[in-house]
This record gives structure tokens, sequence and C-alpha cells, in this order.
């Protein structure tokens, strides 16, 4: 345990309760060792699984439902000068004020208000002459609320990470994101984990540069030792992610039946609770498909970060596909790597900042059809082992060189140190 007087309050969306942000799974050992505590504010339910965590990092549940005393008391905030600055923003990049925004609008400020309040409350019955960092994991409603805390108080520190929903306007039905230009403005920095990400706020925000926007990439462990050379195909793809629309899980489906190369498929991720009935239907129908003309299929639901890395460690997979709309950096790419898997994905958001086309693993155009994927599918199984241990090779040498975690978490603790 680190025994310096630096304290971090971590806001997360569920971890370490339930089974998802699993990437955090890695960083939280690194921040556990740099500062003296952590504490962890989610809004997951308590009652759900608590992931293991070290000595020093603690919880604290951050109650989601709004009650009618901060609907009424966000009203008055409406008048604030922040507010009236973020209308004129979202005027100059003509994004309806309508009352689907102007309810993201006031639900923003009623969390930023109450983690506001967390923040004072463990600050003043805590630590009251420890040095504070503030870190919010997602570029979202916490950020706004530890944005708020840091311009009342200008000896902590505040810092948030930002992924791709939290940060692609266009990711959204109403394409509007509350308060980006205001929290980069008054944050110490945003942590984009891709240079994409960066670009994209740089044009979206409507600034020439920004010293704030630090590109700092998200890392996996790996202590097993991958095989990085076979002496044959094993005929099984492995993929990873909930299932929804912007996922496109099934067309990896269609595009394996319409390969007409007999494979096993292995899916970690479970159906997200707005998944559309029709869609959910549509994909079990072509599972049915894939199971009727003998193709191995295993949807075991979403399995925990470490359970992941064993999967990819006692299975040889060939490879790993991904065809999401829209992406980051994804985590799962990065771990399939770290085991050699090459990877098929979308070239979209940052992915094209890890998968490198005919290096490590095979870009495609975000607007392929499932004919389109599967003649990339038949060109990968068309490969001689030679060249299908090259591609493996350079996956994990990219993965070491790029998305070590022990390099890249030590390299955002010494970033945070420079804030």
């Amino acid at each position: 345990m680190n025994d310096s007087n630096k304290i971090l309050i971590l806001f997360t969306e569920e971890f370490p309760f339930g089974s998802g942000e699993t990437f955090i799974e890695s960083e939280i050992s690194y921040l556990s060792e740099h500062f003296r505590v952590v504490y962890i504010i989610s809004k997951n339910e308590p009652s759900k699984i608590k992931r293991t965590l070290p000595k020093n990092v603690f919880c604290i549940e951050n109650k989601y439902k709004i009650s009618i005393i901060e609907k009424i008391g966000s009203l008055v905030q409406l008048l604030s000068k922040k507010t009236l600055e973020e209308l004129l923003f979202m005027r100059s990049l003509r994004i309806k004020f309508n009352r689907v925004n102007f309810y993201i609008l006031l639900k923003s400020l009623i969390v930023s208000k109450r983690v506001s309040n967390i923040i004072n409350d463990i600050k003043t019955n805590n630590h009251s002459s420890d040095m504070i960092y503030l870190y919010s994991y997602w570029w979202m409603d916490e950020a706004l609320g530890i944005t708020r805390y840091k311009k009342q108080n200008q000896n902590v520190k505040a810092f948030s990470r930002a992924h791709g929903a939290d940060l692609y306007f266009y990711r959204h039905p109403d394409k509007y994101l509350p308060f980006k230009k205001y929290m980069l403005t008054h944050l110490d920095a945003v942590f984009s984990i891709s240079k994409d990400g960066k670009s994209y706020l740089l044009k979206k925000l409507e600034l020439n540069a920004s010293k704030k926007i630090i590109i700092s990439y998200l890392g996996t462990n790996n202590n097993f030792n991958p095989i990085l050379n076979l002496t044959t195909n094993f005929n099984r793809i492995f993929s990873c992610s909930n299932i929804y629309p912007n996922k496109r899980v099934h067309l990896i489906a269609s595009s394996i039946l319409e390969s007409k190369t007999i494979i096993e498929w292995d899916h970690f991720g479970e159906y997200m609770n707005f998944t559309s009935d029709s869609y959910k239907e549509n994909l079990e129908k072509i599972k049915d498909q894939l199971i009727k003309f003998n193709y191995g299929l295993n949807f075991p639901g979403r399995i925990s970060n470490k359970e992941i890395l064993k999967v990819l460690n006692e299975n040889n997979y060939d490879f790993h596909i991904n065809l999401s709309e829209s992406e980051g950096v994804p985590v799962s790419i990065m771990e399939s790597f770290s085991f050699g898997v090459p990877v098929i994905a979308t070239n979209v958001g940052g992915v094209s900042e890890i998968v490198i086309d005919g290096y490590n693993g095979f870009l495609i155009d975000p607007n392929s059809t499932s004919s389109d994927v599967s003649q990339i599918i038949n060109k990968f199984y068309a490969l001689d082992l030679n060249e299908i241990n090259k591609l493996r090779n350079n996956a994990f040498l990219t993965w070491k060189k790029k998305f070590n975690a022990d390099s890249n978490y030590k390299l955002f603790i010494n970033q945070i140190e420079s804030l």
C-alpha cells in the first residue's frame, strides 16, 4: 500500500459490481499502488457480484434514481452561465433544443451536483489535508461533476477518460453530448483512448489544438506464454462484445454462413437490455441456420476479464472478428493480440491504430456486406501457415509495443502526476 498523501476518487458505471467494465480490472491495480487510498463511486447495485479489489480500494454507491427534489433544484441551474453558454454552443452546432436534449442536459446537471456533493463529503469527513485526484472513467455526467468541483477547488486535480459513446456525438439518437466544451475548459485533462478520438474532438469542439486532450491508450496484461507459431489451422474463431445493433454480431453470423467455411465460432457477450426483440429474432434465425449446416456455436454470455484471458490461452483461435459500426480502440482486440490472434475488423474509430491491414490482420470497409466479409474470411483461410504465423507474430508485437498494460498504465500515472 502506498503511504503518500494522495487520494484518488474514481467514478465508474458499474465496476467493481457486476461483470462489466472488465478493462478497469488491469488499471485499478496500478492506481492502487500509486495512491494511498482509492474510492470507487459506482452506479451499479451493490447486491451484484463484487470483484476482488486491492486492500486500499473502497466502494461507495452512487444511487442512480433521481429524486423530485433534485429535479426541482436543477431547474435553477438552467439559468447559470455555463448552461447559457451550452445553449449557444448547441445552436452553433445546429443541435436542436428539443424535449430529449432538454432532459439530457437537465440530468447531467442533476448528476453533476450529486457527484460534487459526494466528493465534498469524502474530503470533509476523511481527507481534508490530503491531495485529492478526481477521475471519471467516462466523459459523461460524472465528469461534469468533477469539473464543477474543480472549478470551486483549484487545489484538486480533475481528469476524465474519453472512449467512444462518451465522445462521438453521432453515436447518440439526437447527436448530442452535454457540456463537452465546458468540461474541456475547466478539467486538467481529458485522456482520449485513441488518436481518432482526439482529432474528432478538436473538430467537433471547433478547436485548432488543445494541450488538455492527451492520447492515452488502454492496455491489457498477459501472464501466459502464447503459441505464436501454429502447425495447423483449427477452424475456430473468436468475437467478444455485448449484443446490440452497433456491434453487428448479426453481420458476423451471416458472413460466416455465406463464407461456407465450416468453423466453430465462440462469442462472448450478452444482449443489452435495450436490444430490440426484432434484432434478437433475426440473429437467432441466422444462428439456427449455422447449426443446421454443422457450424459449431458457443455463446456463453458475458464472462470476466480473467476468464477471457484463460479462454484465449486454452483455445488456438485462427482469428478474432469485430464488425462494429463505431469503436474507440477495442480492449478485446488488445487481448487477442496479446495471444498472437490476428483480427478482422471494420475500419472505424481508432481500430486502424491497432489493426494494420495485411500486417496483423485485415481492415474492412465499415459498409461491407456479409458477402464482402465472407470473402475476407475465405482469404484468411487461403493463406499458408507461414503467412498466418507472420500475422500472429506481428499481432503479438503490436500488443507488446503499444498496448501492454504495464507500460501504458505506468505512463498514464506519470501523465496524471504532471498535471
